[in-house]
């Protein structure tokens, strides 16, 4: 009779478990665990809607095998607490039989024995918590993009309201606004946005606080004041965030350090004004030579435009000589990307006046990419100023050979003349003085040798001596003599018609500067001398066998020696170029290409 009172007892209890687990959508249990330690489910109540099974099959096949065996893994831990006498509860996945991944939260509590205590009952429940897991995750993750993009995002975020008073205060910033201002939030509050802003850029910091009252999106650029002391620029990015009431609420502000993008756009502008208001001519052209950018001054000297030189050869623009790149020079800048080339050139412009420009391209590499960058200077002015002072120099020099020639060398003749005279009348009255009047007549005619090679050097070119051809053929004459070497000299008398003295003045001292270099610093044997012409140009050549220039420094090629520099000086001044090479049969080759018939 006891027996069946306690079976309707937990059949009345099982009851009331089954309505407990139907209202609160969980399932509940009950183990005995055997003196050996195994569990035994005893009984389980609200089985399908944890598990999907009835409860005869839970109880059949046990929780166990609906756990992942990962969770199961854990279970040995877990009964560790259970002999301890600790309640645990713990999350795990299970998969119901319809394939269904759940999350279940059990919470079990151990009952021990009073005398041994050993564990004897173990009484739980189960409820999915597979919602609340999801939604966490997704929080999670929601939270981990939130700071990952805070993290990411340049500058820093910064979320706060606006008190009735207007007063700004912030709430939350992101841990760089720290690093970026010297302070965290709540000092930022207690000093005020004013202690960081310059006085004079308040105005705009009241407005946006107006815009943002009213609704309304703002960007702005201001100054602001760090507690190190530094000055800095930040651009400001703010939206008002509202409640369903339309109200304003709070507002979240991404602020981004923009100082060195001032600093640039600055150095840009400055840049931009004196690209556009140089007066040296600037044009950018790609390796190839088509042209990418002028600036207005190279506009001017052709008389164009803005814009219209764009995507034209270099080659093409009407320069004289043209303005193209021997294959050396071209093989030079790929080599050794860093080599200047120097032209002088003359443009003729739509009005008909003719500029003298100075011209240097450089190569350049910008963005990965190959370019030359030619600046163009007006020389005119300075041209024919120095061309005047030439002129002076050239003018003054034959006044003073012919002073000499024409005046003491006229007059140490008549000396020696008169001293031949009285030689012949020594030698009948007084024999004793005919050695010391011979002696007086020997230094007087060394004197007179001395004038005329004086008057020679300052006036070396001149019509009644037979001009360019014969001045160049006495030089190669004097040059062998000088030097011990064999000069030759091979000039067209039919160009030198054309040329006047001012030209030939200058083409005869670049070819003494060339001769003079060829003996004293090339070690040469042999030096020729060419003067030809060729329609409407003439061409003036000095070549030797020596040792050649040195190609790996900039000396020779770049005319930083000041002889070399002198006879590119004088190559414009005639509106012609110089070119200093090494011949592929040994030796350099000097050629300069003038115009004939250029004016004096």
């Amino acid at each position: 009779m006891k027996n069946r009172q306690q079976s309707d007892t937990t059949d009345s209890d099982l009851a009331r478990y089954r309505v407990i687990a139907e209202l609160a959508s969980a399932e509940m249990h009950e183990y005995r665990i055997t003196a050996t330690g195994e569990f035994i489910l005893e009984w389980v109540v609200g089985a399908e809607i944890i598990f999907g099974v009835s409860d005869a099959e839970l109880q059949q096949r046990g929780s166990n095998s609906f756990l992942l065996p990962e969770e199961r893994s854990k279970s040995e831990i877990r009964e560790q607490a259970y002999h301890r006498g600790e309640r645990v509860e713990f999350i795990a996945r299970i998969v119901r039989p319809d394939g269904e991944a759940r999350w279940i939260k059990v919470v079990n509590q151990p009952f021990l024995e009073p005398d041994t205590d050993r564990l004897c009952r173990l009484i739980g429940f189960s409820t999915d918590v597979t919602d609340q897991q999801r939604a966490a995750r997704a929080l999670t993750a929601s939270e981990f993009r939130h700071r990952t993009v805070i993290e990411l995002t340049p500058g820093f975020v910064c979320e706060g309201q606006l008190n009735s008073d207007g007063a700004v205060e912030f709430t939350w910033a992101s841990p760089s606004a720290k690093d970026f201002f010297g302070c965290d939030v709540e000092e930022f509050n207690r000093l005020g946005w004013r202690h960081f802003v310059p006085a004079e850029y308040a105005h705009l910091v009241l407005e946006r606080i107006r815009r943002t009252r009213a609704g309304q999106d703002t960007i702005d650029e201001l100054p602001v004041r760090t507690s190190r002391g530094e000055l800095r620029w930040v651009e400001m990015k703010s939206r008002p965030l509202t409640g369903g009431d339309g109200a304003l609420r709070r507002f979240v502000a991404l602020t981004q350090d923009i100082t060195e993008r001032r600093t640039n756009e600055e150095l840009l502008r400055s840049q931009a004004f004196a690209f556009a208001n140089m007066s040296e001519g600037v044009i950018l052209t790609s390796f190839r030579g088509s042209i990418r950018l002028t600036n207005p001054a190279c506009d001017a000297f052709f008389g164009v435009k803005s814009g219209e030189l764009i995507d034209q050869c270099l080659s093409e623009l009407p320069t004289d000589p043209p303005l193209v790149l021997t294959p050396d020079e071209i093989k030079s800048a790929v080599e050794r990307f860093d080599r200047p080339i120097h032209r002088a050139l003359r443009v003729q412009q739509r009005n008909g006046t003719t500029l003298s420009l100075d011209v240097t391209l450089t190569p350049q590499t910008l963005r990965g990419e190959r370019f030359w960058l030619t600046v163009m200077q007006d020389v005119t002015e300075r041209q024919a100023l120095e061309r005047e002072v030439l002129e002076i120099t050239n003018r003054e020099q034959q006044r003073i050979g012919s002073d000499l020639h024409d005046g003491l060398g006229q007059q140490l003749t008549g000396v020696a003349l008169l001293l031949r005279g009285l030689a012949n009348k020594a030698e009948q009255l007084a024999p004793s003085l005919l050695a010391p009047i011979e002696e007086l007549a020997k230094l007087v005619n060394e004197s007179i040798f001395t004038t005329r090679t004086l008057a020679r050097g300052l006036t070396p070119v001149t019509f009644d001596r037979g001009g360019l051809a014969h001045a160049l053929q006495d030089l190669a004459h004097r040059s062998q003599i000088t030097y011990n070497i064999k000069v030759r000299c091979n000039a067209d008398a039919e160009s030198q018609r054309q040329i006047h003295d001012p030209v030939a003045m200058h083409l005869y001292r670049m070819a003494q500067e060339a001769i003079a270099n060829a003996a004293r610093h090339a070690n040469a044997r042999r030096i020729d001398v060419t003067l030809t012409q060729s329609a409407n140009r003439g061409r003036l050549v000095v070549e030797d066998d020596g040792d050649g220039i040195d190609q790996t420094g900039t000396s020779a090629v770049n005319g930083t020696g000041m002889g070399l520099r002198i006879m590119r000086y004088r190559a414009s001044m005639l509106g012609g170029s110089v070119s200093i090479t090494n011949d592929p049969r040994g030796g350099t080759r000097v050629v300069c290409e003038f115009p004939l018939g250029a004016a004096q």
